[in-house]
């Protein structure tokens, strides 16, 4: 799916994405939000554990500053968000990953 590693842990305890688009169904394709995603490996009763988080950031313009605060991506079923796309995109690259079961976990338990 051409998704940039910016950062990989020496050891594979997690690998770090590059910053992708999201798509806002208000704003279309120009969209400048964009989301991330980190990718956590752990091995558990001889089984590899991936935990997939997002954080997204609007990229607006605010007067001559640009707003690169981060936020937790989570699921907001309003197709009107550019995060819904986004958790739709990491949705379909964790469902890639072959697996024996998903579990959806919210952000704060973490």
């Amino acid at each position: 799916m051409s998704i940039d590693i910016i950062d990989i842990d020496p050891h594979f305890y997690f690998i770090l994405t590059g910053d992708m688009k999201c798509s806002d169904a208000n704003i279309g394709p120009g969209s400048l939000n964009t989301f991330r995603m980190k990718f956590f490996f752990t091995e558990i009763n001889d089984k590899i554990r991936i935990k997939i988080t997002g954080k997204w950031k609007s990229n607006v313009q605010l007067g001559y500053m640009k707003d690169e605060e981060e936020h937790q991506l989570i699921f907001e079923n309003k197709k009107a968000y550019s995060t819904y796309d986004a958790f739709l995109k990491m949705e379909k690259i964790a469902t890639g990953i072959p697996h024996t079961d998903i579990e959806y976990v919210k952000a704060d338990n973490l």
